[in-house]
Formats: C-alpha cells, structure tokens, sequence
C-alpha cells in the first residue's frame, strides 16, 4: 500500500526542515540510504537555508512539497521559465524510496503544469547518473543533447561532470 501523500508549496517556515531533507537526500552518509544521490559524485552541502528561503521568497519559483506520516517527505524545485517548468532539487527522505514518492510529487508538477498551460518540464542530470537518466526516461523525459559544465561554487568529486539536459513534452 502507498503512503498516502498531500502537496504543497512551501512555505518560510519550512526552510530548515528542507535544507536538512535536501542535504541528506543529496549528500554524504545519509544520501546512499537512496538511489538518487550524488555522494561519490560532489562533496560539500547541496543547499543552505539562505539559498531555501531565497527560492520560497521569490516569485516565478516555488518548492513543492510531499508530505505523509506529518512529515515532509520530499521536495521539489519549480521555476515558471514562461511555456515551460524547470524542475531541481528532487529530493526524497532516504530510506523512503519505496513509496513511489518521487513519481507522485513529479506527476503533481506535471498536473500543475497542464492546469498552467506549460508545454514542457526540463531539468538537468548529472551525466554519470545512468540510473536517473534512465528513470527519467520512463518518465517520458528525453535527451536534448544540450550540455554543460558542472557549476564550480560545488566540489566536484569527479574531474569533468556535465549536467545533461532532459525534457518532457505535456
């Protein structure tokens, strides 16, 4: 049976909690509980509270949250780019990956999309991270081919990372 889930933006008092959700969901000791992160890949924090709070003031982006068991269960980056979302920062609570988490809060973006009148939702992936790649593809996503370096404010573990752009057509 799956855990059942409520969305939601966030909102500035949920900038802590999510910080540490992302953190751990991306990096370090607690990140290898899943599937989906990047520990061996980059070093140091995914996010700050600042940089949360910053994405939860602005306008044109929002964090979308999963929450279940009275607690936030995943997180979602979403940037209105005009006819097109742009989705970051997925992250899931490790060790909860089990409950198709991840493709319920993406098929919300998706619903939330449509009911906007977005085209498309584009995102980028880590190149090594055949896997993702591959789970995005099952999602309906695809390759554009557009490439480009790894942002250098984060320590790449790995000489010569690429985010690949990925694309879904609503």
């Amino acid at each position: 049976m799956l855990l059942p889930l409520t969305f939601r933006k966030a909102v500035i008092q949920d900038a802590e909690v999510l910080t540490n959700l992302i953190n751990s969901a991306y990096r370090g000791d607690s990140a290898r509980l899943g599937w989906t992160h990047e520990a061996d890949l980059v070093g140091g924090l995914r996010t700050t509270v600042e940089e949360i709070r910053k994405i939860i003031e602005a306008s044109g982006e929002f964090l979308l949250l999963a929450e279940g068991d009275n607690q936030i269960m995943a997180s979602i980056l979403v940037r209105d780019e005009g006819d097109c979302y742009y989705i970051g920062m997925l992250a899931v609570k490790p060790g909860h990956h089990n409950h198709r988490i991840g493709g319920r809060i993406m098929s919300e973006v998706e619903r939330l999309g449509k009911e906007t009148g977005k085209k498309e939702i584009r995102g980028v992936v880590l190149h090594p991270r055949k896997e993702l790649i591959a789970y995005y593809i099952r999602k309906g996503f695809y390759l554009t081919g557009h490439s480009e370096d790894f942002p250098s404010q984060y320590p790449a573990k790995v000489e010569g990372l690429k985010l690949l752009e990925i694309k879904k057509t609503l």
